[in-house]
C-alpha cells in the first residue's frame, strides 16, 4: 500500500477504526486532523468530534480481549496477515466477547494491561518494543494466544535476533483453541456484546465492534461503535456493502434507557427504541454504513441534547 493514493473509502475506514478502537483519540483535537479544508472525508471527521466529542472523552473500553492487527508494506502479506486477524476476531465477536484491535501504535504494556486476553494470530511484523511488552503483559498472569510460524522473526522495523514468543506458538491460526481458551476463562471473561445472526449472513463477517463505558463498574452510558470492513478501497467514490440491519444487545439493566444511533458517513442520527429484558438491552440497528454508533442512556430530565 506504500505511495499508493488513499481514496474516500480508505479513509473513511482508517478514521472509523480510530474512533472505534482507539476511544476518538482525535476528539480532544480535532483540529490536528490535516487535510479538513481540501479532503471531504477529513473534514467529515474533524466536524464529527466537534460536535459529538462527548461521546468520547472520558469513557474506557469494554473489551476485555484485543487481537493484534500488524501488517507489512507488502500487500501480498498485509492482505494474509489481514486475514488472520480478522478470523481471530470473528471468533472472539462470535462468543459475544468484546474486543479491541490493537494496531502497531498501541501496542504497548499500559494500553495492553486493559485486557484479560490478548490473540496474536502472526509472529511476523513485530519490533522490538512489541515483543517486549507482550512478553511482559504474559509474564504477569495475563492470557496470551499467540499462532503462526514458529521460524517466523521478522520485525516490521528490524529483525529480532530471537522471537522470545515462538515457543509460545499455538501453530497456525486455530478458532477452536480462541473458543476454548475463552471457555476456560469464565471468572475472567463474561459476555459483553451480542451481535446475532440477524446481522446479514452475507456481511456479517465485515462488521467488527467496540464498546466504550463511563465507567466500567456501573455505567450510566455505554456506546458502541460498529464498523463496516466490506468497502472498495480502490473506489474513487464512496462504495460500501451496506449491512440492513443488526440487532445489539449489551447488559444495561436500566428500565429507562434511552438509545440514538448516529450513521457518521452520511451525518445522520436518530432515536431508536430500546428493549430491556432480562438484565440486557437491545436494539436493532437498521442500514449499516462504514461507521454506526449506537448509544444507550440511563434516561435523565434535560437528557434530549445530543452529545
Amino acid at each position: 500500500m506504500s505511495g499508493r493514493k488513499m481514496g474516500p473509502n480508505s479513509i473513511l475506514l482508517m478514521h472509523a477504526q480510530k474512533a472505534a478502537f482507539g476511544g476518538g483519540n482525535l476528539a480532544a483535537e480535532p483540529a490536528s486532523i490535516r487535510g479538513a479544508e481540501t479532503i471531504p472525508q477529513q473534514r467529515l471527521y474533524q466536524e464529527h468530534y466537534e460536535r459529538l466529542g462527548d461521546l468520547y472523552r472520558e469513557m474506557t473500553t469494554w473489551s476485555q480481549a484485543a487481537v493484534g492487527f500488524f501488517g507489512s508494506d507488502d500487500p501480498k502479506d498485509a492482505a494474509e496477515y489481514q486475514a488472520k486477524a480478522h478470523a481471530a476476531y470473528d471468533v472472539l465477536l462470535g462468543l459475544h466477547v468484546a474486543t479491541d484491535i490493537v494496531t502497531p501504535g498501541v501496542c504497548t504494556l499500559e494500553k495492553l494491561s486493559r485486557y484479560e486476553l490478548v490473540v496474536l494470530p502472526d509472529l511476523r511484523f513485530l519490533t522490538d518494543e512489541h515483543l517486549d511488552a507482550l512478553r511482559i503483559f504474559h509474564a504477569g498472569g495475563r492470557r496470551l494466544l499467540v499462532f503462526g510460524d514458529r521460524e517466523d522473526c521478522t520485525g516490521q522495523v528490524r529483525e529480532t535476533s530471537e522471537n522470545p514468543l515462538a515457543r509460545l506458538s499455538e501453530g497456525p491460526l486455530d478458532p477452536e483453541i480462541i473458543r476454548r481458551t475463552v471457555a476456560d476463562m469464565t471468572d475472567e471473561i463474561r459476555p459483553l456484546l451480542h451481535l446475532p445472526a440477524s446481522v446479514d449472513r452475507k456481511h456479517a463477517v465485515a462488521i467488527k465492534a467496540a464498546a466504550w463505558v463511563d465507567d466500567p463498574a456501573g455505567p450510566s452510558r455505554v456506546i458502541v461503535h460498529l464498523v463496516n470492513f466490506n468497502v472498495d478501497p480502490e473506489a474513487d467514490e464512496y462504495r460500501v456493502a451496506r449491512v440492513k440491519a443488526g440487532l445489539v444487545t449489551v447488559p444495561f439493566p436500566d428500565s429507562d434507557t434511552t438509545c440514538r444511533v448516529i450513521r457518521v458517513d452520511d451525518r445522520r442520527e436518530e432515536r431508536v427504541s430500546a428493549v430491556v429484558d432480562d438484565d440486557h438491552v437491545r436494539t436493532e440497528v437498521t442500514d449499516l454504513g462504514i461507521h454506526t454508533i449506537v448509544v444507550f442512556k440511563r434516561d435523565h430530565p434535560g437528557d434530549d441534547a445530543i452529545g
